[in-house]
This record gives structure tokens, C-alpha cells and sequence, in this order.
């Protein structure tokens, strides 16, 4: 990576647009490779930090080389501890992008890495950049009600200005997180909904289910996801440890799915979510070890972002977590659902 960062150059508080509270403070860092011309996107990334009170860091990467960052005044770790951090991430992605390519399910687009101390998001703009975002660390919200609903907010305004640039130069908007099919309401309804909704297990009864388990042990953990599979939800799911699959479900086979399959195979397919699942925690370390200045190691949840579908990966113990799959990428609001009711039902 590039050592030319926004760290290079002088910071300067910018005031922020008021948001009906006292105005806010926000310092802006420019890359020093940018001269005196900033991009017309440094001042909608000032404007969203200044309007989301969870929104503490946004800055864009090009060719991992940090173009701008915006800080929200008094948030912890430092802005240069913030920009090593974005960095760190862009390189994950890059990685990870690189591993995802052989599900052929197009470009990683979105990263989340949400802890119990706030979250860590990742947007693929055009080839190359990067915006890279963390919320405000809050220990006294965790995970509740009204730290998910302020992270899924950002989430989705983070889409949405992503989306802004991508038409910008002309490029078509891309469906970061299932937002862009969603009216104005339905986003509100699922960010008001977003810790307290209760996904309906979906039982994988009449549907061409595959189920396998390592052990004799390990069964229950195979029959209890093959109950949450749906052809319209989750597609895959797999209880793994490092290095080892202990159980997996999935619905591949259905003929619905049929057209997510072109040019390689449901075989294909599952053959390779196994494989990751087993390499996950690697990568799951590296973010954590990268985020850990801002948020902590106690993780929530991970969501890789594909242009066709989702991934999740939801600790279940210190040793264990949960890897589940969507392809449609239409559904990645129902499947993540299903996914986390999945993690309440394994023992």
C-alpha cells in the first residue's frame, strides 16, 4: 500500500451543517498527492458526517492511496489511527475480492464488520476505490436495538452516496446491501425494525435440500439449518470451526435457483462455500486485528457483499461460527434475517 495518505497532509476543521443541535466540528485531511484540487466528493462526505451522529470517519481510497478522510471532531481512535485502519481494510477487500471470485458471483462490493463497540464499513465505488467508514464507538449500546438501527442507517446512506458518485461519472447505480430496490419506506421500516425483528424459520420441507454432517454429533446442527433454508432466503449454511466444517444445508439444487448457476454449478457452487468456510477465520482475524483500535474484538457479525447475493459469517463461541449464503441479491434483507434467527436456534 502506498505510504502517500491523508496523514500527509495539514488537517482543518471544517463547521458542519447543523442538524437542529449545536453545530457540529468535523476535521478534513487531504491527500497531499491532490494538490489544492479536492473532489467535488470530499464535500458530500463532510455533509454526511455532519448529518449522521453515528458516523464518527469516512474516507476514500484510490489504488490504496487515502485521497481525503473526514473526522468527526472528539471521536476515538485518532484520525491518523482511523486512516491506517481504512487502509488495512481496502487491502482485506482487495483480498477477499480476489478469494470470492471463484463462487462467480461478480465483484465484492460492500464489507460490514459490526462489534459490539460500533462498525466498519466498506464500499467498492469504481474499480480501484473505496470509500471506508466507521460509526461512532459506543460500549454502552452494544448491539441493541438502537446501535443496529444507527448502524443500518449508515449503512444505507453510505449506498446511497456511493450510488451518487457511481452516477457522477456515469456509471449505473450498484445494489450495495438490497437498498436500492427499496422505497423511501420500506429502508425506514427495516432500519426502525432492525434489532427487534424475528425472522419466520422457514422449513426446507418439498424443497431439494442437501444436509451433512461430520460426526453423528454434529446432525442436529445439520437438521436445525435445513430448517431455515428458503429459496427465497438463505441458500447455504454451514457451522464451521477454523480450519473445519462441522455441519452444512443448502438448497442448491432447487430449479428456482437454476439461473444463478450459469457458467458454473450448484456442485461448483457448494464446494466452494465449504472451502471458504473453513478459511474464514483467517480473514476474519485480519479485519478484527485492523478494526481493533475502534471497535474492539468482540464480533457481531461480518457481511461480504457480492454483486449476486451475500455472506455472512455470525460467531456462534470463541471457537465457532455460522457461514450462510444468499444469491439473490434482492433477498439480502430476508436472508440476513433468517441467518441471525439461525444463530439464536444453534446450541
Amino acid at each position: 500500500m502506498s505510504a502517500d495518505t491523508p496523514a500527509d497532509a495539514a488537517q482543518s476543521p471544517t463547521p458542519a451543517v447543523p442538524k437542529g443541535s449545536p453545530t457540529t466540528q468535523v476535521t478534513v485531511t487531504v491527500g497531499a498527492h491532490l494538490g489544492d484540487r479536492p473532489p467535488p466528493a470530499m464535500r458530500l462526505c463532510e455533509e454526511l458526517v455532519a448529518r449522521l451522529p453515528a458516523l464518527a470517519h469516512l474516507a476514500r481510497y484510490t489504488a490504496g492511496t487515502g485521497d481525503f478522510a473526514v473526522d468527526l471532531a472528539g471521536a476515538s481512535p485518532s484520525p491518523a489511527q482511523r486512516q491506517l485502519i481504512g487502509r488495512d481494510v481496502v487491502y482485506a477487500m482487495v483480498g477477499l475480492d480476489a478469494q470470492l471470485r471463484g463462487a462467480r458471483s461478480g465483484d465484492l462490493v460492500r464489507l460490514l464488520l459490526h462489534t459490539d463497540r460500533g462498525a466498519l464499513i466498506g464500499l467498492a465505488v469504481l474499480r480501484e476505490q473505496y470509500l471506508v467508514a466507521l460509526t461512532w464507538p459506543d460500549e454502552t449500546l452494544g448491539v441493541s436495538g438502537e446501535a443496529a438501527e444507527a448502524v443500518r442507517q449508515v449503512d444505507a446512506e453510505l449506498s446511497g452516496l456511493a450510488n451518487q458518485l457511481r452516477r457522477a461519472v456515469s456509471q449505473r447505480p450498484a445494489d450495495y446491501g438490497g437498498w436500492l430496490e427499496l422505497s423511501d419506506e420500506e429502508r425506514a421500516s427495516i432500519v426502525r425494525a432492525a434489532a427487534v425483528s424475528e425472522a419466520t424459520s422457514v422449513d426446507a420441507d418439498g424443497m431439494p435440500a442437501r444436509v451433512w454432517a461430520r460426526t453423528a454429533a454434529a446432525e442436529s446442527l445439520a437438521t436445525i439449518c435445513r430448517r431455515h433454508l428458503s429459496v427465497d432466503g438463505l441458500h447455504f449454511v454451514a457451522v464451521c470451526r477454523p480450519g473445519e466444517v462441522l455441519a452444512t444445508a443448502d438448497v442448491l439444487d432447487s430449479p428456482r435457483l437454476e439461473r444463478f448457476f450459469d457458467g458454473t454449478s450448484a456442485e461448483a457452487r457448494r464446494d466452494f462455500y465449504t472451502l471458504f468456510g473453513q478459511r474464514l477465520d483467517v480473514q476474519l482475524r485480519a479485519l478484527i486485528r485492523a478494526a481493533h483500535p475502534a471497535l474492539g474484538a468482540r464480533v457481531h457479525r461480518l457481511v461480504l457483499d457480492v454483486e449476486q447475493g451475500e455472506i455472512y459469517c455470525l460467531p456462534l463461541s470463541v471457537d465457532r461460527y455460522l457461514l450462510a449464503v444468499t444469491l439473490d441479491q434482492h433477498r439480502v434483507q430476508t436472508a440476513e434475517k433468517q441467518a441471525l434467527a439461525l444463530r439464536r436456534a444453534l446450541p
